[in-house]
């Protein structure tokens, strides 16, 4: 007779050495805001909002429309340096554009205004 063997829970292999995140312009920090907007913090310190509203609901929103649902939406998290969805896409930020057209990273010696991101 045939024992079943006991079922092993998926895991992810451990890297090595292990992928660390922590270069200035890598995500440190992200919190979903209302009206499809994030908040969002870089290692170096910068920080602003980013408005998904026109993107996810944009007809060539692509991947970004399964984020048209608020709860799914709210589920943001931070992976690998990368803004991130369990159920959805990847919104990689290392670069991001302030309104005003000037570009800032975490490279940069100018500061955007703090506020004002969207994505670049």
């Amino acid at each position: 007779m045939r024992t079943q063997s006991p079922t092993l829970a998926d895991r992810t292999p451990a890297v090595i050495p292990p992928i660390v995140c922590d270069q200035p312009d890598d995500v440190a920090e992200v919190r979903a805001l209302s009206n499809f907007c994030l908040h969002v913090r870089f290692f170096d310190g910068t920080k602003g909002t980013v408005d998904m509203q026109a993107l996810i609901h944009s007809p060539s929103a692509g991947v970004f429309a399964t984020l048209a649902n608020p709860v799914r939406f709210a589920e943001a998290g931070v992976e690998y340096g990368a803004v991130t969805w369990a159920a959805g896409p990847t919104l990689l930020l290392t670069r991001c554009t302030p309104r005003s057209g000037s570009t800032a990273s975490g490279r940069s010696n100018s500061r955007p205004d703090p506020n004002s991101f969207s994505p670049g």
